[in-house]
């Protein structure tokens, strides 16, 4: 008899490779939930991990081909499970999100949509608002935020360093920092949207056409809130990468490179990684470059960030005007989205800081708020006893 259930997904507390898995998918009616433990046999090893059964009252239904043997503790027979690309991974990571990611490439909407592992998110599948092209993001200005003993441990030792306590690789390995699009960001990507919208629409036109962007950067990458702390440290992209060349690359220019996407629920993470010339670490990840529709794009030494899924919530629609010289906004019904974002993670090697004089670090720092959920720092205070906090601090203010 087969084993009944709804669906499965897997989660698994090591980085588990599941270049052989994918979540399986089965029909049902129950809502019931409960936790077992199966063993994975794959020929050459076994992988404890945890799978979230729901169990139903009728049969399953399965619908890939049998690629390993599965074995529950129960006496379920094998389940077949589809074999999955090289360097696609899905687990928990240290702050308990379930998170799938794929190693050495920056895949956009229409690539994950295809990806079996992701076939039941619904957020990913529904289209999302602005017409289909990306909005392109020259980005300036980059951001660390965290809270009020990370702010005054960089205060202390002059700079940024990777926390000897933090949790997971990623903290251990890389210093991250989030991009940052300012409302003049905002009406420049506009400019760069109508021109590639609209080819036959006038310098001027584009000038002084009305700004629309705004109505649909609403999700969290644009956000002045943090779900990381109140403490944001602000600086140029380019002052930040000669920091960075100066201290850890013996002058010469950092390598960008193409490290990986990671998908959750509603977000999706684009992240390039920056490391010296003479770390071979990453050298298996591509070389960030300009290729036409990448999310991330390096061009001149300048960054370019390409998102398409830019609003979570939306409650508008861009519509194009007959004569296709501007675009108008219309009211819709409100609806939620994925949204994209992009991460960049400086290697900085075990017990090394990246060096600030502390009039910089103090000229860069601001107070900011933080969202009510999800919140996913350790401590959060008032945005106003922030405030109060780089008053007293600040020489300069």
């Amino acid at each position: 008899m087969i084993c009944k259930m709804q669906w499965i997904t897997l989660f698994w507390e090591v980085d588990l490779p599941v270049s052989q898995y994918q979540p399986l998918k089965a029909l049902g009616d129950d809502r019931s939930e409960c936790y077992r433990p199966v063993v994975i046999q794959t020929g050459h090893s076994l992988g404890m991990i945890l799978v979230v059964l729901r169990q139903t009252g009728t049969t399953a239904v399965l619908r890939d081909a049998l690629k390993m043997s599965v074995k529950t503790s129960s006496s379920c027979p094998a389940i077949p499970l589809r074999a999955r690309p090289v360097g696609t991974m899905m687990r928990k990571n240290e702050r308990g999100y379930i998170e799938t990611f794929f190693k050495k490439k920056h895949l956009r909407l229409r690539e994950l949509k295809r990806e079996t592992i992701l076939q039941d998110n619904m957020y990913l599948h529904r289209d999302v608002p602005l017409l289909p092209i990306p909005v392109e993001f020259h980005i300036r200005k980059v951001i660390h935020v965290t809270g009020k003993s990370g702010m005054e441990g960089i205060l202390d030792v002059s700079g940024f360093r990777v926390g000897e306590n933090a949790e997971g690789e990623n903290s251990r390995r890389f210093l991250w920092w989030g991009l940052a699009v300012d409302d003049d960001d905002r009406l420049s990507a506009q400019r760069h949207f109508l021109q590639a919208l609209l080819p036959d629409v006038t310098p001027e036109e584009v000038e002084n056409h009305p700004e629309f962007l705004s109505q649909f950067t609403t999700s969290t990458a644009f956000s002045p809130k943090s779900r990381y702390g109140n403490f944001k440290f602000t600086f140029s992209l380019k002052e930040l990468f000669q920091k960075y060349s100066e201290q850890f690359c013996e002058g010469e220019s950092p390598v960008l490179r193409v490290y990986k996407t990671v998908v959750y629920k509603k977000e999706i993470v684009h992240v390039v990684v920056i490391h010296s010339p003479d770390v071979p670490d990453f050298d298996e990840c591509p070389i960030l470059q300009d290729n036409e529709g990448d999310p991330c794009a390096l061009r001149n030494g300048s960054l370019l960030w390409r998102p398409k899924a830019i609003s979570d919530p939306c409650c508008q629609n861009l519509v194009r005007e007959g004569d296709g010289r501007s675009v108008r906004v219309e009211p819709c019904l409100m609806s939620y989205f994925m949204w994209e974002h992009g991460a960049l993670a400086f290697h900085i090697p075990p017990g090394e800081t990246l060096r600030f004089e502390r009039d910089e670090l103090l000229n860069s720092l601001s107070a900011c708020d933080t969202p009510e959920s999800p919140f996913l720092g350790t401590e959060r205070i008032h945005y106003k006893e922030a405030e109060r906090i780089i008053a007293e601090m600040n020489p300069n203010p």
